[in-house]
């Protein structure tokens, strides 16, 4: 009876060794995977800090953080081109544009306004902007863009009044008469002009 109580208590004690023994055979398998993980890590971050150009240990100044891109030679396509052709003398009259939607469909219609004015040869009135009922915002062209700087950076490429003119026939002023041209009629009229 007395060796049934030292065997369980024996078997017990050899039980628990074993489940140590086990716990620490998988604790160090871990370890070793681990350290593994951390030296491959540490040596490719290196080796990409090295390629990318990060400079480790000397500050960057702020004006450098935020310096244009390197381009390789490429300007970008707003620049103005001294080779352009300045917009004809004489005008083919006048191109009004109403547009509408959010800022980025206003925006694309002002682009596509310009392109239609510099092909059609007309002198663009600056855009209405419609006041959307939902945004409750009735800005404008004046309040949403720098007017003085919107002429002045496309006057190589079209020419831009603020309003449409009067006309004065004996000593009378009159308004320009105006007519709307659906999109379809615009761009087949953009079309002909291309053809001519």
């Amino acid at each position: 009876m007395a060796g049934d109580v030292f065997g369980r208590r024996g078997n017990r004690q050899l039980k628990q060794l074993r489940g140590l023994r086990g716990l620490l055979e998988r604790l160090s398998v871990a370890l070793i995977v681990l350290l593994i993980c951390c030296i491959s890590l540490f040596t490719t971050f290196k080796s990409t800090s090295n390629r990318s150009g990060i400079r480790s240990g000397k500050p960057i100044s702020v004006d450098e953080l935020w310096e244009t891109a390197a381009s390789g030679g490429w300007r970008p396509s707003s620049a103005p081109r001294s080779d352009w052709p300045p917009p004809p003398v004489e005008t083919n009259g006048y191109l009004r544009v109403r547009c509408n939607g959010g800022l980025n469909q206003q925006r694309t219609a002002i682009c596509n306004a310009v392109l239609a004015a510099r092909i059609m040869d007309a002198t663009l009135v600056l855009p209405k902007l419609d006041a959307n009922a939902y945004w409750n915002d009735n800005s404008g062209f004046h309040g949403i863009y720098d007017v003085e700087h919107f002429i002045k950076s496309l006057r190589y490429d079209v020419r831009i009044v603020e309003t449409l003119p009067e006309i004065s026939k004996h000593g009378k002023s009159k308004k320009l008469k105006a007519h709307q041209i659906r999109p379809l009629e615009m761009l087949l009229l953009v079309g002909i002009k291309q053809l001519l």
